[in-house]
């Protein structure tokens, strides 16, 4: 019994890894025929050398890189995407 929240601690860890990973692979798989499209996205928070974008159509979120503010709309471009790995990668258009 001791041992039990330290089992329970690792195997939400595993879980929740898991849902991410599966999330990820999904929004891959709905923007994989997109490829090369372009897209008005809202900047919901920034960071160092970008930031998290929110597109609504599919319901994706995702990174970007370059100068942007939150809140802020822009135009990406779908750059790839790849299911396997659940990655997406955009770019801005100015």
């Amino acid at each position: 019994l001791p041992t039990l929240p330290k089992l329970m601690a690792r195997s939400d860890g595993v879980a929740s890894r898991l849902e991410n990973a599966s999330v990820d692979a999904i929004e891959a798989a709905l923007l994989l025929p997109r490829v090369g499209e372009i897209f008005e996205v809202v900047v919901v928070s920034v960071r160092d050398g970008g930031g998290a974008i929110q597109l609504t159509d599919p319901v994706v979120t995702a990174t970007v890189e370059g100068k942007v503010r939150a809140g802020e709309v822009v135009r990406v471009r779908l750059d790839a995407a790849d299911i396997a790995s659940g990655m997406v990668q955009f770019s801005l258009v100015r």
